[in-house]
């Protein structure tokens, strides 16, 4: 997924070149320096990465690649024209598919298309194909194979099925797409350059850099001779951002990069905005990805002003009680009890959305118990345990009727009641639910799927609970290393939720300079990205103080303790307690000189 400068003068259009350029190292490629070579064949077409060439069969470098990519039946024989896939049958399909309603009807195409890419997007690719592929199959049948719904639904498709690990299959599909669009003069410009995009992120990271330079190529000369009207080129800004995005995670320049691809949005929101204004299901894509790129960049500020512009447009354009709107709130209330140091505000929104939600779907529908189990999790950050662990016991009991016990979101919620019985002390009943969640989760979403790494991380803060070091060490190891592959190290609530536990791992280890080097590592990720009124630094600090106290290093101890002493009073109040005691500490660390 990749962005274009949004202008139509050719300074802009020069900006977007460099943008690409910039982002063709990130491709893997060995020469950081690697330029795109004019794609050959008639104007716009590009040679595909056929023609006697092999398809990718090595594995890949980025995380967004499954573990084991091809079994031999499905190995793309070397050499095999790429042509010939437009005559292949199709793979078999996966048994169970639902009954589709509104048959074959465009409007019942779109509405079908939108609910395979809320699967996907909640990382849930099993209940994402099924819809994906009955639209990318009827919509050729019934709108053309050029139309957009059945272009992104094949484009949608091809990425559900490479996440589940069946890559010769996406190959073959993007392929497939590519040359029927091509031969199609009414195929939809915009979505058909974007299958190329898509392809050539694909052949990224396989390291084929050759194959996606030229379909990079292709594909921004396509994007650049879409007219601005209608968002087009706004359109082709998202897939430059996204594609830059997504490759930051190969390790290259991830700053910069993520700079780059923020710098591109941000434009296309203001030079685009009369046509922004008249297509909002446009500008909230773009804003998700400055969403996504301010959490890369460890900015929750930046993320939560991009949530609020967005929500914002979706109550003047849809409502504000539409289902988006709605979804949105719900999101944002999330991150602004995780990352935004506003507990009570996260609350206040999830009972609004929870009453809302109520009474247009039912005190039962599945959306409502989502927002339930949520204001379930932030009770428990508010210390109201009990109440936010019957909040998310039903929930998770009523999800699961609907849903199965194999469904992400029910997964999602009981992880986040082992948070809960992490919280209450009952750490062996949270290691049960948070183990069960996580392994199932890694058979769904992957191992590096952020619900996953927090259920896991969940799991380490149990192992420590029960005093189990060795074996906290290890998953907290396991889950570190995980958590640096996908990209997110430079955020600092989600690397706390492994790096702080692992730290008192160590220290239960008996590895003091090890869990000194970690919790300090987490108080410097504190102090980067989380406000002073933080409660999630507390616990942190108290433990940097406990490990440099046990190596005897006391002028460090009193520098943490300061810092502890300041947010316990920032977050409790200088009368609590707490406050009272962590100053108590302070003054006798200070008169031991």
């Amino acid at each position: 997924m990749v962005p274009a400068m949004i202008s139509t003068d050719s300074s802009a259009f020069a900006l977007f070149a460099l943008a690409l350029l910039f982002a063709f190292p990130l491709l893997g490629a060995r020469n950081a320096c690697a330029a795109p070579k004019k794609p050959g064949g008639r104007k716009g077409e590009g040679p595909l990465p056929g023609g006697g060439k092999a398809l990718p069969d090595g594995e890949p470098r980025g995380p967004l690649a499954p573990r084991k990519l091809f079994d031999p039946g499905d190995e793309v024989p070397r050499g095999k024209d790429l042509q010939a896939f437009q005559e292949e049958p199709p793979r078999s399909r996966p048994r169970g598919e639902p009954v589709f309603l509104g048959g074959d009807d465009p409007a019942a195409l779109e509405d079908r298309l939108q609910t395979g890419i809320i699967h996907l997007t909640r990382g849930n690719p099993e209940k994402a194909e099924p819809y994906l592929r009955n639209v990318a199959e009827s919509g050729a049948k019934v709108l053309g194979q050029g139309h957009r719904v059945a272009l992104a639904a094949a484009r949608h498709l091809a990425t559900v099925l490479f996440l589940k690990g069946r890559a010769a299959e996406a190959a073959e599909l993007w392929v497939r797409v590519i040359l029927a669009a091509e031969k199609d003069p009414e195929a939809d410009a915009a979505e058909f350059h974007s299958c190329r995009l898509h392809f050539a992120a694909f052949l990224g990271q396989f390291g084929k850099e050759e194959e996606a330079l030229r379909q990079l190529g292709a594909a921004v000369e396509g994007l650049g001779r879409i007219p601005e009207e209608g968002g087009k080129a706004a359109s082709a800004a998202a897939e430059t951002a996204k594609l830059i995005l997504e490759f930051r995670r190969e390790g290259w320049d991830a700053g910069d990069a993520l700079g780059l691809a923020r710098a591109i949005v941000e434009r296309a929101l203001g030079k685009s905005a009369e046509f922004l204004r008249a297509l909002p299901d446009l500008e909230l894509d773009l804003l998700e990805i400055l969403e996504e790129a301010a959490l890369g960049q460890g900015d929750p500020q930046a993320r939560l002003a991009a949530f609020r512009r967005s929500i914002a447009l979706s109550e003047s354009s849809r409502g504000g009680n539409s289902p988006q709107t709605l979804e949105l709130r719900h999101s944002y209330a999330r991150v602004l009890a995780d990352s935004g140091g506003d507990p009570k505000g996260a609350r206040k929104i999830l009972e609004q959305v929870f009453r809302e939600r109520s009474r247009s779907l039912g005190e039962k529908g599945f959306d409502t118990l989502r927002t339930q189990a949520a204001l379930g999790g932030v009770l428990g950050d508010l210390g109201e345990t009990d109440r936010g662990m019957r909040l998310l016991a039903e929930a998770a009991r009523l999800m699961e009727r609907i849903a199965g016990p194999g469904d992400f979101d029910v997964l999602e919620v009981k992880a986040m009641a082992a948070r809960l019985r992490l919280a209450r002390g009952e750490h062996r009943e949270a290691l049960d639910l948070a183990g069960s969640a996580a392994a199932r989760l890694t058979k769904i979403a992957g191992k590096e799927n952020e619900a996953t790494l927090l259920a896991r991380s969940f799991m380490l803060e149990a192992l420590v609970g029960l005093g189990e070091g060795k074996a906290a060490v290890r998953e907290g190891e396991a889950v570190l290393k995980a958590r640096r592959k996908t990209g997110e190290v430079l955020y600092g609530p989600q690397m706390l939720d492994v790096l702080f536990p692992l730290a008192a791992a160590y220290r239960l280890a008996g590895d003091l300079p090890k869990a000194r080097k970690t919790a300090e590592k987490a108080a410097a990720l504190i102090e980067r990205d989380l406000l002073a009124c933080d409660p999630f630094a507390l616990p942190v600090f108290t433990e940097l103080v406990a490990i440099l106290r046990s190596l005897g290093d006391l002028k460090a101890a009193r520098q943490a303790c300061r810092k502890l002493l300041a947010r316990t009073e920032a977050v409790l109040g200088p009368g609590h307690e707490k406050a009272l005691a962590v100053k108590k500490e302070l003054e006798e660390l200070e008169g031991r000189g």
